[in-house]
């Protein structure tokens, strides 16, 4: 937040040289040029982040219906100050959100997904009544081979998020 996002793209390059793409360039090829449904941002608390991040996300639902498309894109409440955010910006209510934090946060807040890091263990009973509620569940970031098996065979998620999507396939396709 201390650079506006001209002098980023300007001076800013990816590893291969591309310049950091803006929210609707990224909501863009996520509906047009992809097989995805669900996109999750990763919402840090600017304030009025929702005020501006609405009509972007509209207008990917838009696109994403003229095209046929299904698709899913919510932020994460990640935070007191994101959640504070997003009840100062009402009108956002409609479209859907995943909350990191507790289950109680999940269901104050009318969202219809859960993100729990992995680190909270299976969480079983809180997946159980979340599942009960209509709400689905997503743990982030898998990252271990065994933490990857374990999720698989005993844990009752709707998916997680992994930067080793890799482990992710090849044992569910070996175990299933």
């Amino acid at each position: 937040d201390q650079y506006d996002f001209s002098l980023l793209t300007e001076y800013i390059r990816l590893v291969d040289g591309q310049t950091i793409p803006s929210v609707e360039q990224v909501l863009d090829a996520f509906v047009t040029k992809t097989n995805l449904k669900y996109l999750w941002f990763d919402i840090k608390g600017d304030p009025s982040i929702f005020k501006y991040l609405q009509p972007l996300v509209e207008a990917a639902y838009a696109k994403a219906a003229a095209l046929n498309r299904t698709v899913t894109i919510f932020p994460g409440l990640t935070s007191e100050k994101v959640i504070e955010e997003y009840q100062n910006q009402p009108n956002y209510y409609p479209l859907p959100t995943l909350c990191e934090l507790e289950l109680q946060d999940v269901i104050d807040n009318k969202c219809i997904y859960w993100g729990p890091r992995y680190s909270r263990g299976l969480l079983l009973d809180e997946v159980a009544q979340a599942h009960s509620l209509g709400i689905k569940v997503f743990c982030w970031t898998m990252n271990d081979e065994n933490l990857v098996k374990n999720y698989l065979q005993n844990g009752k998620f709707d998916g997680f998020l992994s930067d080793y999507p890799a482990y992710v396939v090849y044992n569910f396709y070996t175990m299933f």
